[in-house]
């Protein structure tokens, strides 16, 4: 991502709506089947280490990978305690032992444009894990809502609905957990994509930081409004099991196992 990217994370992630539900929703998905806590856990991509925080409580030995250095400043400044390294997520294999983790976090990794391979990272990851061990994993969906925000994280694509759990069943998993999230915002995305893509037609340029004014769209007002609305997604999310909608998809899938249909 870029350098203001990281920063503004920095700033925001222990208290920002969108990250605050999207930690309670990953907790929410995993304690929703029976897996052995302990053992290894792997964050990729872990940017400034909220993420890894919030999940290392439940493992004796926690690890963020990430391949910017200032990423992993601002993590090791935040987490003081854990354990930060600088490494590729292409590489994943050079880098760890197989069978060496228990639980592999992916929050909007794949998407990025230094991925050089979904479908291998994916592998990968599934070598990494030892047998019964679980992936957790967040994607902006849909290539149609494309826009600055985007462009902005160095995303290069949004991925199609049922296109990571095909990726995962194909490497040897077990999807055991699959739900759509963020669906408010869904109509104001599109507006946004749709201004994104008539000003690159057009070749207009300038204009106000798409990413920043997402985020901080309505300033404290919105960030209440948003908390409420996610509430409310998340009590559906909790009774119904699933959505069917939102911006980002979020599956929970282990090695090994017996398949079963939730």
């Amino acid at each position: 991502m870029q350098p203001e990217s990281y920063i503004q994370i920095y700033h925001n992630q222990k208290n920002h709506w969108w990250f605050v539900y999207r930690r309670r929703l990953v907790s929410l998905m995993l304690k929703r089947f029976s897996w052995a806590r302990g053992g290894r856990y792997l964050d990729l991509g872990c940017g400034p280490g909220e993420n890894l925080a919030g999940l290392a409580v439940h493992f004796d030995y926690s690890l963020g990978l990430d391949c910017s250095p200032l990423a992993l400043s601002l993590a090791r400044q935040a987490n003081p305690g854990l354990q930060f390294v600088q490494g590729d997520v292409n590489q994943l294999e050079r880098l760890f032992q197989a069978n060496s983790f228990r639980l592999i976090s992916d929050f909007n990794v794949l998407c990025h444009r230094w991925v050089s391979s979904e479908k291998e990272t994916i592998r990968a990851i599934y070598a990494l894990l030892e047998e019964g061990g679980v992936v957790v994993m967040t994607e902006p969906v849909y290539n149609i809502l494309y826009r600055e925000a985007d462009e902005l994280t160095m995303t290069s694509r949004r991925f199609g609905s049922g296109e990571l759990r095909g990726w995962l069943q194909e490497a040897g998993f077990v999807v055991r957990q699959e739900t759509m999230f963020n669906a408010a915002p869904l109509p104001l995305a599109l507006l946004m994509a749709g201004w994104y893509r008539f000003r690159k037609r057009f070749g207009i340029v300038g204009g106000r930081d798409g990413h920043r004014g997402e985020d901080q769209l309505g300033g404290k007002w919105g960030q209440w409004l948003m908390t409420g609305v996610c509430r409310v997604e998340y009590g559906w999310i909790r009774l119904f099991g699933r959505l069917p909608l939102g911006l980002t998809c979020l599956i929970v899938a282990q090695k090994g196992g017996e398949r079963t249909g939730d």
